[in-house]
């Protein structure tokens, strides 16, 4: 019984570690890099979590391919004093936040 139980955990691993092989090469030939990634955060007077927005964002940049240009813009929709102070912090400890008005948004585009 414990032959044949090592057996099936074998050809479970196996399978699996194939099948992790055929993903990894996939990924390598379908591999796009020029993809640039860009995160739009609205705030405006009444937003409450913009730390967990950035901090949100910054988390899934972490995920995502190296190589590729990764930007957040925080589009200021009328912020207040606090909002405004917590996005020029954020701004100034990540090279890759910037913070502009939907004019300025405009014109980039």
């Amino acid at each position: 019984m414990m032959n044949f139980l090592m057996c099936i955990l074998t050809a479970f691993l196996c399978a699996f570690g194939f099948i992790c092989l055929l993903y990894c090469l996939a990924d390598m030939v379908f591999y796009d890099k020029a993809q640039p990634t860009i995160f739009l955060i609205p705030v405006n007077e009444s937003t409450k979590d913009l730390e967990f927005r950035i901090a949100s964002a910054l988390s899934q940049m972490r995920h995502l391919r190296a190589g590729a240009q990764q930007q957040i813009i925080i589009l200021d929709n009328g912020m207040n004093d606090l909002t405004r102070e917590i996005a020029y912090k954020q701004a100034c400890l990540h090279k890759n936040i910037l913070i502009v008005t939907a004019d300025e948004l405009q014109k980039m585009t």
